[in-house]
């Protein structure tokens, strides 16, 4: 999988689980105000359901497998 733009060795993926990324896209739609929660509703659904099939942007080995040696911040 390719690098965004800007990317950088700062940037890693989280490696959430299918359930871990359910839960964020639910936490998420929680916060749609209430003239789009009929349409936040169908959207969840229907996202839910495409993640049961196929996620073609994830990079499962990338997300569990080692991460680069990330240098110690400066200190003040």
């Amino acid at each position: 999988m390719g690098e965004l733009e800007g990317e950088g060795d700062d940037i890693q993926p989280l490696a959430l689980s299918e359930d871990d990324i359910d839960d964020v896209v639910a936490f998420l739609a929680s916060l749609t105000s209430a003239p789009y929660k009929d349409q936040g509703i169908k959207e969840l659904a229907r996202q839910r359901e495409l993640s049961r099939t196929k996620r073609p942007q994830r990079d499962t080995a990338r997300a569990f497998g080692p991460k680069p040696h990330q240098p110690q911040p400066p200190r003040p």
